[in-house]
């Protein structure tokens, strides 16, 4: 996690990798065994990774401490949480964390639900089904979210 590293979400390859940012070189992989369609790497306290796994049936939310590559916080509430190809997770200044995800079947409709450590939904909002939206991030908690 130096300076000028970048983390990125290779989703056809089912991995998160950390690249050094002058040589370009991947020092730092996981995935391929545990993640599906994975989206949305992002860094979060501790030098902890917060991942959006799509799954195959289910999707989850991750945070893998990337030096003993152990999942030590997930959010899968089952079936109902679940989507092939749209996802994002962001971990709130609260602790919380912003989910959202699509689902691209004749409903069409997307969710945005803000959930606790303990993965208690303290709110959700279900878009209309003419919007597909995909990400929704916190931009300053005196200012609101922006959905994408």
């Amino acid at each position: 996690f130096a300076k000028g590293n970048l983390l990125i979400g290779l989703r056809h390859l089912n991995l998160a990798m950390i690249v050094d940012g002058r040589t370009f070189k991947a020092i730092w992989v996981w995935g391929p065994v545990t993640l599906t369609r994975p989206h949305h790497p992002s860094s979060v306290e501790g030098g902890r990774i917060l991942v959006f796994n799509n799954g195959s049936q289910e999707s989850e939310i991750l945070e893998l401490d990337p030096e003993t590559l152990r999942v030590v916080w997930s959010y899968a509430p089952g079936e109902s949480f679940f989507t092939e190809f749209m996802g994002s997770a962001q971990r709130l200044p609260n602790g919380n964390t912003l989910i959202t995800w699509a689902v691209v079947d004749p409903t069409n409709y997307a969710m945005l639900r803000q959930v606790t450590p303990d993965g208690e939904v303290t709110w959700e909002l279900q878009t209309p089904d003419r919007w597909r939206t995909y990400r929704a991030r916190l931009v300053d908690p005196n200012y609101g979210y922006i959905i994408e």
